[in-house]
């Protein structure tokens, strides 16, 4: 085993090091993560993280897969296959609104993990059991599957761009369109900074009717009632 670096009295995990990650994400956003900080609050060299991970692209695809895992360990499925497609993209969405930013790499990993490939199988096998054609399954797939992806991401780049266009708060923008003498339109405005609460909820709504839209869709293309 390597020696420990001054001041610790256990040896460096993987899991130490992407719990560190994950939380300096969270905290300071990706661009400021560096291997250098993450070494510093491990009280360890940065060639101790390179034995573990062999660049930070490698570290950044271990943080993405934790919190994709978080999403995906769900313990009690409905047993309705529609409500568990619902129940499942829910889960993974509130994981990544625990970590807003991390969900900004969804579209930029070079390859799918061996995390992704088991959810993708999960979700089709759902599908096909949600009554979608087998022989067609990306036609429900991927509607389904870039909403839930670009909702994820629109969370993280709002995080990431929070200060650069405004130096409002999220709060002190929901209160100044609380206030504003506008007459109509004030809802329109209040939905452009939803609290979390709205957000899940307005998520939760999109995805019932997409995949309601979708199956009535195939319904009619199969010739059956609408």
């Amino acid at each position: 085993m390597a020696r420990l670096a001054s001041g610790r009295t256990t040896a460096l995990t993987t899991a130490e090091i992407v719990d560190v990650a994950l939380r300096q994400v969270d905290e300071f956003g990706l661009d400021k993560l560096t291997m250098g900080n993450i070494a510093a609050e491990l009280n360890v060299s940065q060639m101790a993280l390179y034995r573990h991970f062999d660049s930070k692209g490698h570290l950044l695809r271990g943080v993405l897969e934790r919190v994709w895992n978080e999403g995906a360990a769900v313990s009690d499925l409905p047993a309705d296959p529609i409500e568990i497609i619902v129940t499942s993209s829910l889960s993974m969405w509130t994981a990544f609104a625990r970590h807003p930013q991390v969900g900004v790499m969804l579209g930029a990993t070079p390859q799918p993990s061996p995390e992704t490939e088991t959810y993708a199988a999960f979700i089709e096998r759902v599908l096909i059991a949600a009554g979608f054609d087998p022989d067609d399954i990306q036609a429900p797939y991927l509607p389904i599957a870039t909403y839930i992806l670009g909702s994820i991401a629109l969370l993280g780049s709002r995080v990431a761009s929070r200060g650069t266009f405004s130096a409002l708060s999220h709060e002190e923008v929901r209160a100044r369109f609380l206030s504003a003498d506008i007459g109509e339109g004030r809802q329109i405005l209040l939905a452009t900074v939803p609290s979390m609460t709205e957000a899940e909820a307005a998520f939760e709504r999109g995805l019932r009717a997409m995949i309601a839209g979708l199956l009535a869709a195939q319904r009619e293309r199969d010739g059956g009632p609408g």
